[in-house]
């Protein structure tokens, strides 16, 4: 993931998936896989729209592993230092904990 932070005012945000395991008997979770941005993604300097190649590549994944990797989440970059939530950040949170 540290080779789409953006350093430079031309570098896009980056964005994928993260794909892992809730460890039994424990709260903790292992992050063992992430998508990488796709050429079908959308990326701009202040946004990012992830493709459904990213979907397709977690079920594949899912699939593959007979059905025990589990979808943990997304990630994406922000162009600064110190990454400030965007409002639809925000909102994507909030429908994400409500579902």
């Amino acid at each position: 993931m540290k080779a789409f932070a953006q350093h430079q005012r031309w570098h896009a945000e980056a964005g994928g998936v993260l794909l892992g395991r809730h460890l039994l008997d424990s709260e903790d979770v292992v992050v063992d896989e992430v998508t990488t941005p796709q050429s079908t993604d959308r990326r701009g300097r202040f946004s990012f729209f992830r493709s459904r190649k990213h979907e397709y590549l977690a079920r594949r994944k899912w699939q593959n592993e007979e059905n025990t990797t589990a979808y943990l989440g997304l990630w994406h970059t922000h162009p600064e230092p110190d990454p400030t939530p965007s409002s639809v950040d925000r909102r994507d949170w909030a429908q994400a904990v409500a579902r």
